[in-house]
């Protein structure tokens, strides 16, 4: 829902939540961000 640009009170209240510091605990922070380090990483996990 946060990828199509919903808001994040519409978010909350779809999950549920009492609070918007609960949705944003399960919220991923960095959509569409790598990590730079890992991005050099160049061995297998």
């Amino acid at each position: 829902m946060l990828r199509a640009r919903l808001d994040n009170i519409s978010v909350r209240d779809q999950a549920r939540h009492s609070s918007i510091l609960t949705t944003d605990i399960y919220t991923l922070h960095n959509i569409g961000q790598d990590n730079p380090i890992i991005q050099k990483f160049d061995t297998v996990f």
